[in-house]
């Protein structure tokens, strides 16, 4: 029997990554949960509803900002330049609700460049998806960020 003959052992697979992944992707359901039931606490004029609103979506923005590879599970280098400039754009984006869910001063000017960020983010990512939806190892990246999209869309408008 040869020294280099593994076939019947399995392989190991990287743990750590994986909690972290999921780590992050708990905090990022519970940050949206927390935004959503501000935005209730808000629409019914709770107290408390403005601070944390504020403190779950600058949370959940920072998270994009920092952690975009975990969140997206991208895989190589390009992906991970998308993941990057992806987080980013929604990092931006949820800043913008803020100040126009808060009524912050130039709250419109700032969802308003959200907004023409996610133009071409948007028609980038739908030629993306379209381009890669057959090809499994890449399907799951591009519908993360697409649903992570949609939400942004429908929180700015």
């Amino acid at each position: 029997m040869p020294l280099d003959d593994f076939d019947g052992l399995p392989t190991p697979q990287p743990t750590g990554l994986v909690v972290l992944q999921k780590i992050a992707l708990g905090f990022e359901i519970v940050l949206l949960v927390l935004a959503g039931i501000g935005m209730f606490f808000k629409l019914m004029s709770f107290p408390y509803a403005d601070e944390v609103i504020v403190f779950s979506l600058i949370s959940l923005s920072m998270i994009y900002l920092v952690l975009p590879i975990l969140l997206f599970n991208s895989k190589k280098g390009a992906e991970h330049l998308l993941a990057h400039f992806f987080g980013l754009f929604l990092c931006v984006a949820f800043i913008s609700v803020v100040f126009k869910i808060m009524n912050w001063p130039l709250g419109y000017d700032v969802a308003s460049t959200g907004l023409y960020f996610s133009i071409p983010i948007g028609l980038d990512l739908a030629f993306l998806t379209i381009i890669y939806l057959k090809k499994p190892e890449k399907r799951k990246f591009y519908l993360l960020m697409g649903l992570r999209f949609v939400l942004v869309l429908i929180l700015i408008y």
